[in-house]
């Protein structure tokens, strides 16, 4: 018997398990069927979260602020992108650091904070 195969075998022995076919992994926590099960699922899940997104981003806001996050919502990436340049400015920035996520690139922070001396960097 392998090292590996005495660690599982105490792993189940822990679990109050005897063999490894003991083991029954719930459907709720199975992986995937195939592919294609994953991929309902994956539509399951975008479904929800789609008809419960003003919820979930209710409770995203709370939780960020009571973590002590300044927590702003916009209609538009425009608007979000108008609202990092003017804290930057508030705040007399001298350089601004982003990262390089997509989602980034839609705000155009770069170009609402071109002329202003303020230094952008990209990480």
């Amino acid at each position: 018997m392998s090292d590996r195969d005495r660690f599982l075998q105490r792993v189940r022995q822990a679990l109050g398990r005897t063999s490894a076919t003991d083991e029954v992994v719930p459907e709720v926590t199975a992986l995937a069927d195939g592919p294609s099960s994953v991929e309902q699922r994956a539509d399951a899940v975008l479904s929800e979260a789609t008809a419960n997104s003003e919820d979930l981003m209710s409770q995203l806001e709370s939780s960020a602020g009571q973590a002590g996050w300044n927590v702003a919502r916009f209609q538009s990436a425009a608007e979000a992108g108008t609202h990092i340049a003017g804290v930057a400015r508030n705040l007399e920035a001298r350089s601004l650091v982003r990262s390089t996520h997509e989602i980034l690139d839609r705000l155009q922070v770069e170009a609402l904070l071109s002329g202003t001396g303020i230094e952008m960097g990209l990480m």
